[in-house]
């Protein structure tokens, strides 16, 4: 059963990670603007029940992707569990996720053309 609109605390925190390397060779100078440029694309995903971080992936150590909800972090596991509450599978939500980062990188690149 699909709940509404929740509080911030309440949603799904989907921490994104940016390889530099995505934005060409110049990646470590654009990465950082790539990611002002993309977030509010991706805040129209999900927005009734996720919250999203775009951030550099500099530090090679941290994942690509991270889930929390109210500071506490999940597995994909329980981000699958917490999906399905809203009736979004969890390989419905990752590939649209991945299609937004790709128009995101392909709308990047036109502007900076």
């Amino acid at each position: 059963m699909a709940v509404g609109n929740l509080p911030d605390s309440m949603k799904l925190t989907v921490i994104m990670r940016i390889e530099p390397g995505c934005l060409g060779p110049n990646g470590d100078n654009l990465v950082d603007h790539f990611c002002r440029f993309a977030s509010p694309a991706f805040g129209q995903l999900d927005t009734d029940f996720v919250n999203w971080q775009l951030v550099p992936r500099r530090d090679k150590t941290l994942p690509e992707f991270e889930y929390h909800v109210n500071k506490k972090r999940l597995s994909e596991n329980q981000v699958g569990r917490y999906l399905s509450l809203h009736n979004r599978p969890f390989d419905d939500f990752e590939n649209d996720m991945n299609m937004q980062l790709l128009d995101s990188i392909e709308a990047f690149q036109q502007r900076i053309a």
